[in-house]
């Protein structure tokens, strides 16, 4: 009895074996498409993200650092007007005051006669 549990088994584990076999080949070819089919799907997002972002017209970061140092030269040129211009603007009405301030004339004799009557 034993010996033929031993063959039955032995059939068995054959026909299991098999099955197993089929069953580990189908899983594996099953991850390998899941595989291929995960990088295809990255490449085609990444084409298409890549044609979105150039129809956008975005900048480089070259042409914007490019960018960004005239922006800060001019902010430093007009920096240096705007203080070149409060001194100017600082002088100015001092001189304006002093030309406006003029010193009257005492009035004439005559004058003082006429008001005077």
């Amino acid at each position: 009895m034993i010996l033929v549990s031993y063959y039955l088994l032995r059939g068995f584990m054959k026909k299991d074996n098999k099955f197993f076999e089929d069953f580990s080949k189908l899983a594996s070819s099953a991850f390998a498409s899941a595989a291929t089919m995960r990088r295809e799907l990255s490449d085609y997002m990444r084409q298409y993200v890549e044609s979105f972002v150039k129809k956008m017209d975005f900048v480089t970061k070259d042409e914007l650092e490019v960018v960004k140092k005239i922006a800060l030269q001019t902010d430093k040129e007009l920096q240096q007007l705007k203080k070149y211009m409060n001194i100017e603007e600082t002088k100015s009405p001092k001189k304006q005051e002093k030309s406006k301030v003029v010193k009257q004339k005492p009035k004439s004799s005559s004058a003082k006669k006429v008001a005077d009557s």
